[in-house]
Parts: structure tokens; sequence; C-alpha cells
């Protein structure tokens, strides 16, 4: 719980500074680690080639289509940071967030009043846009393509390889709890070493912190457009 406190009073605070950039940039890079010296650990004790036929046996018991469904529909987060997504791009003023405001001072589309919602004013004529305006939304369509799919490929790739490892390294192991985290940071440290359990600490600390800053700046959001 003081941890838990304690992490928390950090992030308001970075976030009332100002200082998500920093973070943002950060985790990033942490999570990088992570998933680097994922693949290092597999790729130098990986699960034996006989067995990998395993891997892909379509066989789903009775009850398990919940595990499957909740496995799959997280990859590569949950759908609600889709809206904080959305007002983050609107915070940082980027994409249409960035340009849809001077586009109404300009008279190019129709103002949008949240209080009197009609679809009709969210429709931009892209005939009627600037040449340098269309080609900065249509750039960042495709930033924005490009980051959810390969968002769900390397989420994707993560998941299976420490599904892979776990099962040659920690299976029947009868871990629950926070012990889980334990057993998965030892494949780090029996397979590879010592010092690959720093490596996995910095990136699996990056990812969950990540996680929950993300939360704390946009949930607040979230609810603050709603209302």
């Amino acid at each position: 719980e003081a941890c838990g406190l304690a992490l928390g009073l950090i992030s308001v605070v970075v976030i009332l500074r100002g200082e998500y950039k920093v973070i943002e940039v950060l985790t990033k890079i942490l999570a990088g680690i992570l998933l680097i010296s994922s693949l290092a650990v597999y790729f130098v004790s990986p699960a034996p080639l006989s067995e990998l036929g395993h891997f892909f046996i379509g066989e789903t018991p009775e009850g398990s289509w919940l595990v499957i469904a909740a496995f799959l529909g997280l990859l590569p987060t949950g759908i609600d940071v889709s809206l904080q997504a959305s007002e983050w791009g609107k915070a940082k003023k980027v994409g249409m967030g960035r340009i849809r405001s001077l586009l109404e001072e300009k008279g190019i589309v129709n103002s949008f009043d949240p209080f009197r919602p009609n679809k009709e004013d969210l429709r931009v004529d892209t005939g009627a846009l600037p040449p340098h305006a269309l080609e900065y939304c249509r750039r960042w369509f495709h930033i924005g393509l490009w980051d959810f799919r390969i968002g769900h490929i390397v989420s994707f790739v993560i998941a299976c390889i420490f599904l892979l490892l776990a099962a040659v390294w920690i299976y029947p192991s009868p871990v629950s709890g926070n012990a889980v985290i334990g057993e998965i940071g030892r494949v780090f440290s029996d397979s590879v070493g010592p010092s690959m359990m720093i490596v996995f600490v910095l990136g699996a600390f990056a990812a969950t912190f990540s996680t929950a800053f993300n939360y704390f700046d946009g949930w607040p959001r979230v609810v603050g457009a709603c209302c």
C-alpha cells in the first residue's frame, strides 16, 4: 500500500508539473529493454522445436474461451485506452486535434458544440482543405495505423514468448499471487544469468508504472471530457 501510494503521488506530481514527455520517452526506452531482453532469453534457451507443435493445437477445453478472449482482448491494451488516446491527441495538439480549431476559425468546417451535438458538424470536406493540411492529416492517419498494427504485433509476440518461457522454465511449478513475478524473473536469471534479472526488473517496472501513470493522466481527461 505504501509503495502504491508513493507511485501514485509521484505520478500526480509529474503530471501536474507537465513532465509527461520525459516519462513517456523513458518508459518507451525501458519497455524496449524488456522486449529485447525477452527475445534474448528466449533465443538463448528456446522451447524445444519438437514441442512447438503443441503450441498450435486448436484444442479449446470447456470454459477456456474466456481465457483466450481475455488474452487476445487485452493486446496491446484495453479498449478504454482508445478514449484516453483521443484525449492525449487533443492535449498534445497533434493530428486532427491540432488543426480542427484552425479549420473552424477559418470557416472551412463547422464549429462543433458538445452541448448541442450534431453529427453533420463533425463532417470534413477534404476537397476544401488546403493541400498542406490534407497532407498533414494523411500522414498522421498513416502513423496511427502503423502504431496500431505494430502495437498488436509486438504485444502478441511478447505474450507468446512469455507463454513459451513459462512452459519451459516454470511449469508445473505451483506458483500464484505475488510469487508469479518472482518466478518470471527467475526465468531470466536461471537461463542467462543474474545480471538479466536487473534488466527484467527495470523493463517490467517501466511497463507497469507507465500503465498506472497513463491511467492517472488518462482517466481524469476522459471524465472531464464527458462532464
